[in-house]
């Protein structure tokens, strides 16, 4: 009874002390043990570092129960986000990864579009208020040119809940061409948001271009 309440704390993010504290321990048993039979794994806001990041990184090689991965509003570089990347290189289990409100950058959504060449279980990433830049966009976008297992991409320029501190992605004119030149290929992704990236009238122009071409995205936020 006591092992299935902490399960359930840790799939639903209700202060999973003992898990975190296996992750800075750098304790893999027992850090596994609590995965077990995990669905979801929620860490919203836990203060979680690249440190944290790479043990957690270890275990997803070997998990094969999680489906999605919430790691939203913590300390997450784009190093961390790079072990990450790794981890779903060989896992091909989860679905969902949401990494929104951290500071991965362009070193880290360049790390996992890298994944995304070979990924095919990947379906919802969130990329919000991560320091994205234009040119980190610009690998990404063309990995998804070809990748036809992602259906939902959150670029938000801020992330909720805000953290105060935390650079926006700003991807701009720049940016949103190049997600444009990627609408007129990709056959997956249904859902695209882009609210609060800095995308200007010529943005918006070559994204409505890429639609003339895009029978597949249903819904775009600006």
């Amino acid at each position: 009874m006591m092992q299935e309440a902490i399960l359930h704390e840790i799939s639903y993010g209700i202060k999973p002390v003992k898990f975190l504290t296996a992750l800075k321990e750098k304790d893999y048993q027992t850090a596994q043990k609590l995965l077990h039979k995990t669905k979801e794994l929620r860490l919203l806001g836990k203060s979680i570092g690249d440190l944290e990041t790479e043990t957690l990184a270890e275990l997803l090689k070997v998990n094969c129960m999680l489906t999605s991965l919430q790691l939203n509003v913590n300390h997450i570089s784009g190093q961390g986000a790079q072990k990450i990347a790794e981890a779903l290189k060989v896992n091909t289990f989860i679905t969902d990864v949401n990494l929104a409100g951290n500071q991965i950058g362009d070193i880290g959504v360049n790390a996992i579009a890298e994944t995304l060449k070979t990924n095919t279980s990947l379906t919802t990433l969130n990329f919000d208020g991560n320091n994205i830049t234009a040119a980190g966009l610009q690998k990404l976008a063309k990995v998804l040119e070809i990748n036809t297992s992602v259906t939902n991409l959150s670029l938000r320029g801020c992330s909720f809940p805000r953290v105060v501190g935390f650079t926006d992605n700003i991807i701009g004119d720049t940016g949103a061409q190049a997600l444009a030149s990627m609408l007129k290929k990709n056959t997956s992704i249904i859902c695209l948001d882009l609210e609060e990236t800095g995308i200007g009238e010529l943005g918006i122009l070559a994204l409505a271009e890429g639609l003339k071409v895009n029978n597949y995205l249903t819904a775009l936020n600006l």
